[in-house]
């Protein structure tokens, strides 16, 4: 989280995600902090877009990137991790148990003590 003693005239925006224990959702709140009351963002609203209607679309929020930051940081908080890491994880691990079985090898072969 921030640190913004000192900081006059600030503004951004936080997006938390909090689990509950028994549930399979992650609920999100934005909140607006300001040099003054803090902000919180209701229940987001769909509007419909009529075909050939404006272009570009806007997008619902920007985060800065140490917002962004905060946010992944919070879902990693809550359990949620990269697909892409879980898998990149088992791999890691597969090649360091390899790479032992190399050194065992390699210090046989070679008539080395291991270290």
């Amino acid at each position: 989280m921030r640190d913004l003693r000192g900081l006059s005239g600030w503004n951004f925006l936080r997006l938390l995600a909090h689990q509950h224990v028994w549930s399979e959702c992650v609920d999100f709140l934005l909140i607006r902090e300001m040099n003054g009351p803090r902000a919180v963002c209701g229940p987001l609203q769909f509007v419909e877009i009529p075909e050939g209607g404006p272009h570009p679309i806007q997008p619902t929020f920007s985060l800065a990137y140490q917002e962004a930051q905060e946010l992944m940081d919070a879902l990693w908080n809550v359990g949620l991790r990269p697909t892409q890491g879980k898998s990149s994880s088992g791999q890691l691990e597969a090649v360091e148990r390899h790479l032992a079985d190399m050194r065992t090898i390699a210090f046989g072969r070679l008539e080395i003590a291991k270290p």
